[in-house]
């Protein structure tokens, strides 16, 4: 028998979250859990990548297959954004899938009884999807500092980025968006042809680069005291928009 789990990026993302003991003191936390993530909905494009999170700690890509449901495996080339505690996995196809054929993602593990999870499905359209997102705008922007922190309530010292309302335009209204943000090199270079140092997941029109609080998995490395950075959205299939370039003072707390 095979156990059918599926994850949304949102319910993942506040199952990752604080979680409060009712008359304790101490922050506890729950995961990471792995997730399905994209792509969504029933139409998808015979060209979509699919995305997981999956812990960092003992990872196999190697578990992870895309195949036809209750069918053949498709052959993908496997890409990683890797961070200490989680890690995006994204498989994209050799070749075209097949159009209007239902898939499902399984996690394969010898060592589990049963061995197969299923961890998501979907459902391709009829055209492949090869058109930009447009990224209008990265809404407000704010650094986030805090002078108080710990003592229960999971919060940190930061630094992290908060980008609320940004705007940013998918033909397919279903589709999940995902953000790659690059740093520069060494040399201060911000190369955007190149994969993005990690790839984010926003919640509604809310996107934040660094940690937010101590059960927060996902982790960014900001060099110095001010940031410079490139964001762009990249959609299921993997087009990505223009980049946006940001810079923020690391050592102020916007209001």
């Amino acid at each position: 028998m095979t156990r059918t789990v599926l994850f949304s990026a949102a319910i993942a993302f506040t199952f990752l979250g604080a979680m409060m003991e009712p008359h304790a003191r101490a922050c506890s936390c729950i995961g990471p859990h792995l997730s399905y993530l994209s792509p969504s909905g029933t139409a998808a494009a015979t060209n979509a990548h699919v995305r997981i999170m999956a812990p960092s700690n003992g990872l196999q890509t190697s578990r992870f297959v895309l195949r036809v449901h209750n069918g053949a495996v498709i052959p993908t080339t496997v890409k990683t954004y890797a961070e200490p505690r989680v890690t995006v996995v994204e498989l994209v196809p050799n070749a075209a899938l097949p159009a209007s054929t239902r898939f499902e993602v399984a996690s394969i593990d010898a060592s589990e009884h049963p061995p197969t999870t299923v961890i998501g499905t979907f459902t391709t359209a009829t055209t492949a999807d090869t058109t930009a997102p447009r990224l209008d705008s990265l809404g407000r922007q704010r650094t986030r500092l805090n002078t108080v922190f710990g003592g229960g309530d999971c919060s940190i010292a930061g630094p992290w980025i908060d980008l609320d309302d940004f705007v940013a335009v998918e033909d397919h209204a279903d589709a999940q968006l995902a953000f790659g943000v690059w740093s520069p090199s060494a040399s201060g270079v911000i190369d955007t042809t190149k994969q993005p140092d990690v790839l984010l997941f926003p919640y509604e029109k809310h996107l934040s680069i660094g940690a937010t609080n101590s059960c927060d998995p996902r982790r960014f490395t900001f060099a110095g005291s001010v940031a410079t950075l490139a964001v762009a959205a990249i959609d299921e299939s993997g087009n990505v928009s223009r980049p946006i370039r940001l810079r923020a003072d690391l050592t102020k707390n916007t209001p």
